[in-house]
């Protein structure tokens, strides 16, 4: 059975809007979701069966020496689990998620659920944008970002 890894840095946003993408998954594929969040949610998803990683993190924390933390428990979790693909949700796992699958070799699809204030307004945020252009695959779930992104990016899907 493939295996397929989800990163994503909210329980409760992976659970509440893309539960039925994790339980569709799940009827095929072997599904691993790393999280840094153990509540509610997150013993929801190992009821339904999917293997659950802590992987914990601040999402809106700025210090490049937690960051790079992350991205190398990335790195050990990839080579752990050793997914077919990886699927990445939010800023901080696109980020240090993405680099972590190219540097592992391991294919992945990067998810905007939206682009937030840092590329809105000021349409550019270099390293977020930087690592978007070496992902596989880039799916959006916001139809005012597609506008804005410009035509930076090839989607690979839109469900707007």
């Amino acid at each position: 059975m493939k295996k397929v890894l989800v990163i994503s840095n909210s329980s409760a946003g992976l659970y509440e809007f893309r539960n039925e993408i994790m339980l569709d998954l799940m009827k095929d594929h072997e599904v691993y979701i790393a999280l840094p969040d153990t509540d509610h949610y997150y013993q929801s998803f190992m009821k339904e069966g999917c293997h659950m990683i802590h992987t914990p993190f601040r999402r809106r924390g700025k210090n490049p020496f937690e960051d790079i933390k992350l991205y190398k428990k990335y790195v050990r979790i990839l080579k752990e689990v050793k997914p077919d693909v990886v699927c990445t949700y939010t800023i901080k796992p696109n980020i240090y998620g993405g680099i972590a699958c190219r540097r592992t070799h391991t294919p992945y699809i990067c998810n905007i659920t939206g682009l937030g204030t840092a590329i809105q307004y000021i349409r550019a945020s270099g390293t977020y944008l930087s690592d978007l252009t070496f992902t596989d695959n880039l799916g959006n779930l916001n139809t005012k970002n597609v506008k804005d992104m410009n035509g930076m990016f090839q989607l690979c899907f839109n469900l707007t």
